[in-house]
């Protein structure tokens, strides 16, 4: 039997909130991808501390179109997504708001000796299985162990549409990981391997991000658009704003929690953008 992480992180939620503080406490449910799943949490945990009757939880990833799915029938009341809303899913009839872009980074185990810089054929190369071994690359002896994300994923097309030959590999070395998490987790388990994630999940596990053809994913970088491998950040919603849930969307246009978002490494969008 298949199991819905998105409904038993929701499930475990309700079970871990006492009786008495549950029916104190009004919800906001934020579903979808895993890329700002951390983010989200993080200024949730702060919303939640300027407004303690209320919880903003955020349950495991279940893929922007998981957490489109779950809107759409009521399930929650945000959707949390890293890619614009589909045109098989315009049906839903939602609102999507673009709130934050986040740089995508390469990212080596912590452990061994990394180059600081990959070029973009040597990232084709090590993702097509033409370059298998780190010394090769400026790094330790050893096999290079790839980390993929699977076809569909936000990560992986912003990479086919912003990594000259990344669409053009017709068979992927490496290991398809599913969710972020996981792709995570294999980063940090695993010795000489590569992965790509969202930076501010890079910056908040020690993982730090390497150089495509000599471009860092600094704020210069990514707001003068020299760094062009930038996922968005958005929130969809069914019907108007309203109560608890207008009241933490507004939050996140506050300077002070935008602020907070340039500290993990992810860039507030502007309302004259």
């Amino acid at each position: 039997m298949k199991i819905d992480t998105g409904h038993l992180s929701i499930i475990l939620f309700l079970i871990l909130c006492s009786a008495e503080s549950c029916l104190a406490m009004e919800q906001v449910s934020i579903c979808g991808t895993g890329d700002s799943q951390l983010l989200l949490r993080v200024l949730g945990k702060k919303f939640e501390a300027d407004h303690p009757d209320i919880a903003i939880n955020v349950p495991d990833s279940v893929g922007s179109g998981g957490g489109i799915r779950a809107v759409a029938k009521g399930r929650c009341d945000l959707a949390r997504v890293a890619r614009p809303i589909l045109d098989r899913e315009k049906h839903f009839e939602l609102t999507y708001w673009l709130f934050a872009r986040s740089p995508i980074a390469f990212v080596l185990h912590p452990t061994m000796e990394r180059p600081q810089n990959l070029t973009g054929k040597q990232i084709i190369d090590i993702y097509s299985g033409n370059l298998e071994r780190w010394e090769q690359a400026g790094g330790d002896k050893g096999k290079i162990y790839v980390i993929n994300r699977e076809e569909g994923d936000s990560s992986r097309i912003i990479l086919e549409k912003n990594l000259p030959g990344f669409s053009g590999i017709e068979t992927f070395s490496g290991r398809v990981f599913f969710t972020t998490h996981e792709a995570l987790e294999g980063i940090k388990s695993h010795r000489k391997t590569i992965a790509y994630i969202p930076l501010s999940l890079a910056l908040t596990s020690n993982l730090p991000p390497l150089s495509v053809d000599g471009i860092a994913p600094t704020p210069a970088n990514v707001r003068s658009g020299a760094y062009k491998l930038i996922t968005p950040f958005g929130l969809a919603w069914k019907g108007e704003l309203q109560g608890i849930v207008k009241t933490f969307v507004d939050y996140l246009k506050t300077p002070a929690v935008q602020a907070i978002m340039l500290e993990y490494g992810v860039f507030a969008v502007t309302q004259s953008e």
